[in-house]
């Protein structure tokens, strides 16, 4: 009878708690989601408006929106998960001690990849290509075919597929625009 006491006193107290911490993490992540898809539409709204858009503008701002709710999502899922191994009564100080140590590896490790991914987010930003249009990058000349945050393909007139990591990317000569 006594254990049975303190497993109940502990999922009241504790138990609850984690419950609470899901919900809320749950519910904080789909109102950043909420008011972010609402901001982003507005300014879509807005732009539509005064400046009639392209397809193309739309999708960057699309894909900005993606990647703000995705990095996010990972900021949030990680703060809960965090909360909830604390609760649990377990130490989080050396799992933070870990994730630093582990970052600064990873971060020395992926300074390519996330050159690319800076990069790409300037590209798109600035809205220096389209796909479909026909740009110059050193030697390489040729139609944009694909373009994500990390790379960028290039098909040139003779059918053959260039594949570019957006931190090669220095100066971009674009055809298309005059």
């Amino acid at each position: 009878m006594i254990y049975s006491f303190e497993a109940s006193q502990w999922f009241f107290y504790h138990g609850l708690k984690i419950i609470l911490i899901l919900i809320f993490g749950l519910s904080f992540y789909y109102l950043i989601k909420v008011t972010s898809q609402v901001f982003f539409k507005n300014i879509i709204k807005g732009l539509s408006d005064k400046l009639k858009p392209k397809e193309e503008e739309k999708r960057r701002l699309r894909m900005i929106l993606h990647v703000v709710n995705r990095i996010t999502g990972t900021i949030l899922f990680i703060v809960v998960a965090l909360m909830v191994i604390a609760e649990l009564g377990l130490d989080i100080t050396p799992l933070l001690a870990g994730a630093g140590i582990a970052g600064l590896a990873i971060s020395f490790g992926a300074q390519t990849l996330i050159k690319d991914v800076i990069n790409g987010l300037f590209i798109i930003l600035e809205g220096q290509f389209s796909l479909g249009e026909i740009i110059k990058i050193g030697e390489i000349e040729g139609q944009v075919v694909d373009f994500n945050l990390r790379r960028l393909v290039i098909k040139n007139s003779e059918g053959f597929l260039y594949y570019i990591p957006n931190s090669e990317i220095k100066i971009v000569a674009n055809k298309s625009r005059k």
